[in-house]
């Protein structure tokens, strides 16, 4: 069966970028193995997409994504509800902000969303996080992954060539699936002709 991948279609020093936030939690957080009931009470809940709903794809069954505005651009998260119902990673994608967004480790602005959608322990698992590999897709962008404690992690961003403004995106995923991701990866990198590559962005 092919891998559908979302990203396709510091405890110390996060805390010193966002202090409070760190010790205030949101008021709800979705995380991936949650279902997408769950999902939705907590999309409505949270202060990134507060009161918003989710809404399917018509043309993609059990894609469901939620978006608003932000810094002059916009936010989005996005998810694939699997076969046993769970979603089982979750994608944050930022797009042509009017100031840079970065989902770095050690980023200021990529924490505070982070934290806005998934909460301080997430804040911190990923912050933490070991930095494994970087590969790059066929479609001739960097993919960076990264292992933590209880999640893993997979960073990319692009630049839209006319503006120079940028889509940066982070998903997060249960380890079981992280580990299809990155063998995804690498497959496709060494092979992008390979059956389970053809026709597919990652």
């Amino acid at each position: 069966m092919k891998y559908l991948s979302l990203s396709g279609i510091f405890v110390s020093l996060a805390c010193s970028f966002v202090s409070v936030l760190c010790v205030i939690q949101p008021f709800a957080t979705a995380f991936p193995g949650q279902t997408v009931q769950q999902v939705q009470q907590m999309v409505r809940e949270s202060n990134l997409f507060q009161s918003m709903s989710l809404s399917e794809d018509p043309l993609y069954p059990g894609y469901y994504f939620v978006s608003g505005s932000y810094d002059g651009g916009e936010v989005n998260l996005t998810f694939f509800e699997d076969d046993d119902g769970i979603s089982h990673e979750q994608a944050l994608q930022v797009r042509y902000p009017d100031t840079d967004v970065s989902f770095e480790r050690d980023s200021a602005s990529g924490l505070d969303l982070i934290l806005s959608v998934w909460g301080s322990e997430v804040v911190q698992d990923f912050a933490n996080s070991r930095y494994t590999d970087e590969i790059r897709s066929p479609l001739g962008h960097d993919e960076h992954f990264y292992l933590g404690e209880t999640y893993g992690y997979s960073r990319t961003v692009l630049q839209e060539a006319r503006t120079g403004k940028s889509i940066s995106t982070l998903t997060i995923m249960t380890t079981a699936r992280w580990q299809e991701a990155t063998a995804f990866a690498r497959l496709c990198a060494s092979n992008p002709n390979h059956v389970e590559c053809a026709g597919l962005g990652f």
